[in-house]
């Protein structure tokens, strides 16, 4: 559970870190659209959004055709990277989304001293070989999930 909160945080990021900002005019509430009224570039660039549209808020559906909008500048490279990642957000159970969202805003509460340490952390992550990262995960998993004495109290 805990690595889902920080994938979510980590993609949340990611999406906003490859992407330039936005100067658009913030939507407007309740300006929700159908996924019929995309034109087809846009439901092929957010195509792994499709199932998940209808029950989008209007502001997030105007953030992700924001994103359909720069994605054309993207190198090849970043677009095949955003496509997987649309595809992993949108995966993860609404109550990690909405964890994710809210450790993001943390994240852009920390101090620029403390951003930069998380970030170094992640960098060192990101080089390890596979094989550590998922020991790492497999450790993780361990911890989070409750032992036998916990379960045998609650009996």
């Amino acid at each position: 559970m805990a690595k889902r909160i920080i994938r979510g945080l980590i993609l949340s990021g990611a999406l906003l870190a490859i992407l330039p900002p936005v100067s658009a005019a913030p939507p407007s509430p309740g300006s929700q659209s159908s996924w019929a009224s995309l034109n087809t570039e846009q439901q092929r660039i957010l195509a792994p959004l499709a199932e998940h549209w209808g029950t989008m808020d209007g502001a997030r559906q105007k953030k992700w055709l924001d994103i359909a909008q720069r994605y054309p500048q993207l190198s090849p490279i970043e677009q095949a990277r955003l496509q997987e990642r649309m595809r992993e957000w949108h995966n993860l159970p609404p109550e990690d989304r909405v964890r994710g969202r809210e450790q993001y805003q943390e994240y852009k509460r920390l101090p620029p001293e403390k951003k930069d340490e998380v970030k170094a952390k992640w960098e060192r992550y990101q080089q390890l070989p596979e094989e550590e990262k998922l020991r790492l995960k497999q450790k993780s998993e361990a911890q989070s999930a409750p032992s036998d004495k916990n379960m045998g109290a609650k009996q």
